[in-house]
């Protein structure tokens, strides 16, 4: 997938594997654990331009999202929504880089169980 800016300059390349997939081990699921109709997506971007674009194609294809634009935020936002289900990771990031941030989040048993892509 391709991400361009308002001007058309490619922003990035994001790969969200398997996230858009419809069907089983989608996430798609009608229901969640917060009881809301859509699984919610965590996008951890420091690029305002890239996290607002995948923010609109997420919710364009009927995602909750949520947006956090460094890792200390994703962690305290997964701390208060516990029915996220997957979170797209930004790997370089400033202050906590994205391996840094999966390590914590995986040494929590709370924060584990969610899926992440990079």
């Amino acid at each position: 997938m391709r991400i361009r800016n308002e001007t058309g300059s490619q922003l990035s390349d994001a790969r969200i594997p398997s996230l858009l997939k419809r069907g089983e081990g989608a996430l798609t699921t009608p229901s969640t654990d917060d009881g809301s109709r859509n699984p919610t997506i965590l996008v951890v971007e420091d690029d305002r331009e890239l996290r607002d674009c995948m923010d609109l194609l997420l919710r364009d294809h009927g995602y909750e999202v949520l947006v956090a634009e460094d890792a200390a935020e994703a962690l305290a936002q997964l701390r208060q929504n516990p029915h996220v289900r997957a979170i797209v990771l930004d790997i370089e990031m400033p202050v906590m880089n994205g391996a840094t941030f999966r390590g914590e989040q995986l040494a929590d048993p709370k924060l584990a169980v969610t899926r992440s892509c990079c």
